[in-house]
Parts: structure tokens; C-alpha cells; sequence
């Protein structure tokens, strides 16, 4: 019989932020994934949403954050081999307001770097569907897109979905 846990809940926090230089802000998770993706992670029991996000982009990057808004929240329910997950993903727009690009030791990532927009498309183990919902208007929990298992087909919605998001601010 197989070893089977309740259903895991997990609500993470995670950032976008575009210099003025027109690169975003990326974090790569440490081995074995070596994804690229936006800064950011699980939120603590008790902690506001908003202040995990601040937490893990200093965490992962070396900046001190302030978060400008909510750009949107990502609902995914999946099957791991043991258990349900249903992870709620909330995506925040952030400015840096201090601290210096540094590469997180001994965490969950291992290097933190800008992207110029316009690479974007070409490093392919980017993470970059975790945002391409935000150019589907009103899409929002159930939308079906796992940002995770479609980052690389989705690489290109970031360049479109942050010049208009940064259009409206």
C-alpha cells in the first residue's frame, strides 16, 4: 500500500522587479533544479504575504525590497507520488530601496543576477510562466497554467506581460 500524507497546502510570495535599465530582478534555485525565476518562496505561518515576499528577495538577492503592488495570485493543484499540493502563488511588484546584489549562501538558491527583458526568450531554464497568466486578463485560480512544467513555452509572455503591467503603474 503506499504511503500516502494528508493533502499539503503551501502559500508562497514572490517578486518581479524591473530596473530601470529595463532587466528584471531572477534568482536560480540551487541543485539540482538550477531554475531561473522570479525571487521569492514559501510564506511563513503567521507572516503577511506581503513581508515574505520583502524577506525572501533579501534572502535570495541582497536587496532590501518595498513592495509597490499585488500584480496577482496562481492557484495549481498537483499529485506528487505521496501527497495532494495545492500551492497559492501570490506575485508582487517590488522596487529595491537598498542593499547590494549578493547570491544567497546555503539556501534554496545560489545565484541572483539581472536579466536583461530582451534575453529573456533565450535562457531557456528561466521560470517565467509563473507570470505569463498576467496576459490573460481576468485569469486568475484554475486557469491550468503550471508555471513550473510550462516555464520554457511561456518565456516570451513575461517580455509582453511586464511591458504592460509596467505601462499601467
Amino acid at each position: 500500500m503506499a504511503n500516502h500524507r494528508d493533502p499539503i497546502q503551501r502559500v508562497g510570495a514572490y517578486a518581479i522587479c524591473i530596473s530601470e535599465e529595463s532587466a528584471i530582478l531572477l534568482s536560480r534555485f540551487a541543485e539540482p533544479d538550477c531554475r531561473w525565476g522570479p525571487p521569492g518562496g514559501g510564506v511563513e505561518h503567521g507572516e503577511h504575504p506581503a513581508d515574505g515576499v520583502v524577506r525572501e528577495v533579501h534572502e535570495e538577492t541582497g536587496y532590501r525590497v518595498k513592495v509597490v503592488r499585488m500584480l496577482g495570485v496562481h492557484s495549481n493543484v498537483w499529485r506528487s507520488p505521496d501527497a495532494e499540493v495545492h500551492a497559492i502563488n501570490l506575485l508582487y511588484e517590488v522596487a529595491v530601496v537598498g542593499g547590494c546584489l549578493q547570491d544567497e549562501i546555503g539556501g534554496s538558491s545560489d545565484q541572483a543576477a539581472w536579466i536583461p527583458l530582451a534575453e529573456l526568450p533565450e535562457r531557456r531554464r528561466t521560470e517565467a510562466s509563473m507570470v505569463s497568466y498576467l496576459d490573460q486578463p481576468g485569469c486568475g485560480p484554475g486557469c491550468g497554467v503550471h508555471w513550473v512544467e510550462r516555464a520554457q513555452a511561456s518565456a516570451c509572455s513575461v517580455i509582453s506581460a511586464m511591458s504592460g503591467l509596467l505601462a499601467a503603474a
